[in-house]
């Protein structure tokens, strides 16, 4: 049963956590997504939105290409969002809340 239990703990310890950055702070400070996209910091990010709100200008091509790919858009309440559903083809995942 010792073993048992140690395999299992053993196992959890090598499952990697994703780290999120929930914030709408990004657009006073594009280069702080940068910065944390740089490092492999962020995993996954939102701001309440279905799109990023930065100016892309001060970050390089490869960040704005991962700003986009760790981006998850969220919708609110039941009624359709701003602009429609077609942000929901570039991404994998959406956020909601009703």
């Amino acid at each position: 049963m010792l073993l048992y239990v140690v395999g299992i703990l053993s196992t959890s310890v090598a499952v990697a956590l994703n780290c999120g950055v929930a914030t709408n702070m990004f657009p006073s400070c594009p280069s702080c997504l940068g910065s944390g996209l740089d490092q492999g910091l962020i995993d996954f990010w939102w701001n309440w939105d279905t799109h990023p709100k930065l100016d892309e200008t001060q970050l390089t091509q490869a960040q704005v290409s991962e700003m986009y790919a760790k981006f998850i858009p969220m919708i609110w309440g039941q009624a359709a969002p701003d602009g429609g559903y077609g942000f929901l083809r570039n991404g994998t995942y959406v956020m909601g809340f009703k």
